[in-house]
């Protein structure tokens, strides 16, 4: 029995220092050839649409953008629309400016805080003055996103019923405090997603605010979305918890938003606002590994970098070491 306990934690601890170490060379590495690339041969794209300013969407996109640079995002690499600017022809413009720009190996991002429906998202127009009568269906989505070559690609939405496009089981649910906005003037579609599927696919990852059938709320005290709020705080450091590492990864920022959005929704003073289970579907590197969003410093030469990366892995085995003790007794 005690040498079956050995191999038990010999066996435990090797697939955890393989998962350690898979974790640090993996965001750099294309699965589909095996060839392991630096991380300066990578780009990092991003498109941030942030429609209705009355429901803090514009000030949504703007902040991921600042957060973005603070980063050490390239500005003239990042495409941000708001407001007015936000209808479906502009969209589908910013959109081939990202497809020209990225290919397979680079970071791609796309943010959208606005108004949804039920596999859908809502632009601006004109003819209307509103943001949540003009949509595009998932039908559409998919064709346009499918366009973007990366295998790092994270599409995020702060939108009600947010959750409909990732392929969240539930089923219609942007709203603020002060003024609740009605969703029920997009037209939405029964269908039953077998046809039209959602946007979940390898290389990809899916972040949605709530649930299919969840509304997502604009905060007056945050001027801004909730979930966003806290996904920008986490992906500003406050997601940093896991491996203390001094750099972020769109699945700590994710954990902390997660985390404090589930709790600040369900302690709200305001009793109209329900509850918001924000959701993550991970298919990049086959959800092993985390992408990070922090760019590296291009001033450490490679040896700095492969000091500072062993210097990561032996945090990590020693967290997960400690792990594997206390699961042990």
């Amino acid at each position: 029995m005690k040498m079956k306990h050995t191999k038990l934690v010999f066996i435990i601890i090797t697939m955890l220092l393989t998962v350690t170490f898979s974790t640090v060379i993996s965001v750099n590495a294309d699965p589909d050839d095996g060839v392991i690339e630096g991380a300066d041969s990578r780009e990092y794209w991003a498109l941030l649409v942030g429609t209705d300013p009355k429901a803090y969407c514009s000030n949504d996109a703007n902040i991921m953008y600042d957060m973005l640079i603070d980063n050490g995002w390239d500005s003239s690499h990042i495409s941000k629309i708001t407001g007015t600017q936000t209808t479906k022809s502009r969209f589908r413009e910013e959109l081939n400016w990202l497809d020209d720009k990225e290919d397979r190996n680079d970071v791609v991002i796309f943010y959208f805080s606005g108004h949804g429906g039920n596999r859908c998202i809502a632009f601006y127009d004109y003819g209307t003055d509103s943001y949540n009568m003009v949509a595009y269906y998932l039908v559409s989505l998919k064709s346009f996103f499918n366009k973007i070559e990366s295998k790092n690609f994270v599409l995020i939405f702060d939108t009600c019923m947010a959750g409909s496009l990732s392929g969240d089981k539930h089923r219609l649910a942007r709203s603020n405090s002060l003024q609740t906005i009605s969703e029920s003037s997009i037209e939405t579609k029964d269908d039953d997603g077998l046809l039209f599927g959602d946007l979940r696919q390898h290389g990809r990852v899916i972040i949605t605010s709530c649930k299919k059938n969840e509304y997502a709320y604009g905060d007056d005290d945050f001027k801004n979305g909730i979930f966003t709020h806290y996904y920008v705080e986490g992906l500003s450091g406050g997601g940093d918890d896991d491996d203390c590492n001094g750099r972020i990864s769109i699945q700590e920022g994710f954990s902390y938003a997660k985390r404090k959005t589930e709790y600040y929704t369900s302690h709200h003073s305001d009793p109209d606002v329900t509850t918001m289970h924000p959701g993550m579907d991970d298919k990049v590197n086959y959800g092993f590994g985390e992408l990070e969003i922090t760019l590296p410093d291009k001033n450490k030469n490679d040896k700095s970098r492969a000091i500072e990366n062993f210097a990561i892995f032996q945090k990590r085995v020693l967290i997960l070491l400690e792990k594997v003790r206390a699961l042990l007794g």
